[in-house]
């Protein structure tokens, strides 16, 4: 419930104890974010999980941030990584509309390796950047980690529609935003309502031209990194209006993506 600002710095949120069954105890009074800076995520994990083997010495995108000390702890995205319902994504669609390949990422419903998913992605089309792939073309992943300094659309086309991501991107010294794991989704879809809560005190204060981005979670499923361990061609979704996980065809485009960060 810790507010993480774009200058890597935290504040309370206002958050006594939290129970598994998503009840929580706040402080008697709303505690605002500090004044003059700019809430980026909502922190809903201090340390390192127990189930994280991911190495955040290696950055995701070139030039990238990385976190080469202790884990302080994990917060989620103020926005979707996309713009709006026009702007959904497929998990991937390859540069000849591939979409039904195994790509080497955990199966595991409940670990915390989001970013060691993301990086496995990368190995990918390392491996296959001789057929045409690039990062660009995992839609859900590449539209996380260019959270904040994405300048083209999918396509690879120039486009401003995501400057408005600015102000929001990774500061140094942390992991990057990156494409959560299902167990890095599913340990916040009981406590949506409190993290709702922290992004709708957050919007208050933040930009004028930001707030219209700011979302609470909704009804929408959303993508994870992933992989479905019945069927190795769709990737995992969490759902937190129904409160369930799935699998998903992976060539679905009606799905959101929201960013998380390690710091």
């Amino acid at each position: 419930g810790d507010y993480l600002y774009s200058d890597g710095t935290t504040s309370d949120g206002g958050l006594r104890k939290l129970y598994p069954d998503g009840t929580v105890e706040t402080a008697p009074e709303a505690v605002a974010p500090e004044a003059g800076k700019t809430v980026i995520g909502i922190v809903f994990h201090a340390g390192r999980h127990a189930t994280d083997a991911s190495d955040y010495t290696s950055p995701l995108t070139a030039g990238g941030p990385t976190l080469a000390g202790e884990v302080r702890g994990y917060a989620v995205a103020l926005t979707h990584a996309n713009n709006d319902y026009s702007d959904l994504a497929n998990w991937v669609k390859g540069p000849n509309d591939e979409s039904g390949f195994s790509v080497d990422i955990s199966t595991d419903e409940d670990d915390w390796n989001g970013y060691a998913n993301c990086r496995a992605i990368h190995d990918y089309v390392t491996a296959h950047a001789g057929e045409g792939w690039e990062m660009r073309h995992f839609h859900a992943a590449w539209a996380c980690e260019t959270y904040g300094n994405r300048s083209l659309d999918y396509d690879g086309t120039p486009t401003s529609a995501y400057e408005w991501q600015a102000p929001l991107r990774a500061p140094a010294g942390t992991s990057g935003w990156f494409l959560p794991s299902c167990g890095q989704l599913w340990y916040m879809m009981p406590y949506q309502d409190y993290l709702n809560s922290r992004f709708m005190a957050a919007k208050e204060v933040s930009a004028a031209e930001l707030q219209e981005y700011v979302k609470e979670f909704f009804s929408q499923s959303y993508w994870s990194s992933t992989k479905d361990g019945y069927y190795s061609a769709n990737a995992m979704v969490v759902n937190f209006e129904n409160r369930d996980r799935s699998g998903a065809t992976r060539n679905n485009k009606y799905l959101v993506s929201r960013a998380v960060i390690v710091f």
